[in-house]
């Protein structure tokens, strides 16, 4: 009888385990994402203005590889590259352009739970002065 009682008492410290558990597996992920959205990022800063164009995101896939997959598995994280078109504005005193160029960059990994919680996106941007 006694064991039955202990057990009756332990199965809610059991379950606060298993949630502690999931959060720290989705923080793990998370983490991760942000982890290969950065490296583009990094990317961006680190090229010529000039350099980023339509075949960047090609680039980015053999610059930058995502973890590998096993044959027949299912990726864990996808990696969408996206270069936004040139935005022109004048400079704050008149006598030049700044150029900017907007590379948005999503994450989405697999897991249970809301699909839009498991996306990661980031917006990297590469600017030149031009006078």
């Amino acid at each position: 009888m006694a064991v039955v009682v202990m057990s009756l008492a332990l199965m809610p410290l059991l379950g606060l385990l298993i949630i502690g558990h999931q959060g720290t597996a989705n923080t793990v992920r998370q983490t991760q994402a942000f982890m290969l959205a950065d490296d583009v990022a990094e990317a961006v800063a680190a090229l010529d203005h000039d350099a980023i164009d339509s075949t960047f995101p090609d680039d980015v896939e053999i610059r930058l590889p995502m973890p590998p997959v096993p044959p027949g598995a299912t990726p864990i994280f996808i990696r969408l590259v996206e270069v936004m078109p040139v935005e022109t504005a004048p400079t704050r005193d008149g006598k030049g352009s700044i150029k900017i160029r907007p590379v948005k960059v999503t994450v989405v990994w697999e897991g249970p739970g809301d699909p839009d919680r498991r996306k990661l996106s980031l917006t990297a941007l590469s600017a030149k002065v031009e006078r």
